[in-house]
């Protein structure tokens, strides 16, 4: 075979080899159906979250007080952390944790009493609550916003380390991460942090 033939046959065969692959590519019909149903359904959803962002959004609500909501998040949510991390000694201080739970949520407060007092809810740790602070974020949505609680306290305990040291002074301080609805004043969600391991000496 001459050269020209070659070149000839070289080019008839990437020319078939091109249509092929250019077959291949092109969308099928079943496809482009699914990818526009999945491209419909993906608008609505945007939609009905923008509408309800919109919604939620205390600048629309003229009647929603962001101040007022706020001061009494931050007196219910200090209220209800120092009486878990400080306020419960005895299985008799139990008695009102119910008023607790209507904020926190189950989850939320059996998980702390549960941290406590080491699964037993008999024997509580926790000698003295040092500080609990608020901290919120900005509001963009009254039924889901972020607010942040940091629980500082010491531990019921004269125990020392395995090296020897005295731990009756050491302070320890979790946060608390909390999706919260001030319409309703409770907890959504949560996620906990513990900042400080075994804490500093006083």
């Amino acid at each position: 075979m001459d050269r020209s033939k070659l070149i000839v046959t070289c080019l008839g065969v990437f020319a078939v080899v091109t249509c092929f692959l250019s077959y291949l590519s092109i969308p099928k019909t079943d496809n482009l159906k699914n990818n526009k149903a999945q491209a419909v359904d993906l608008y609505k959803q945007v939609q009905v979250e923008k509408h309800n962002v919109k919604k939620n959004s205390p600048l629309v609500d003229k009647s929603f007080n962001t101040l007022e909501a706020q001061k009494k998040a931050q007196e219910i949510l200090t209220t209800d952390f120092k009486k878990l991390y400080g306020g419960i000694q005895s299985k008799d201080d139990l008695k009102d944790i119910d008023k607790v739970k209507d904020c926190l949520g189950e989850k939320l407060t059996n998980e702390v009493l549960d941290d406590i007092s080491r699964g037993t809810k008999k024997h509580f740790l926790i000698k003295e609550n040092l500080a609990t602070n608020v901290v919120f974020a900005n509001v963009n949505d009254k039924t889901d916003s972020i607010i942040r609680v940091a629980v500082t306290y010491k531990l019921n305990t004269e125990k020392g380390t395995d090296e020897g040291e005295d731990t009756s002074n050491w302070k320890y301080t979790k946060l608390f991460i909390l999706h919260y609805n001030y319409e309703t004043q409770k907890v959504n969600s949560y996620e906990t942090q513990m900042l400080t391991q075994r804490g500093n000496k006083k």
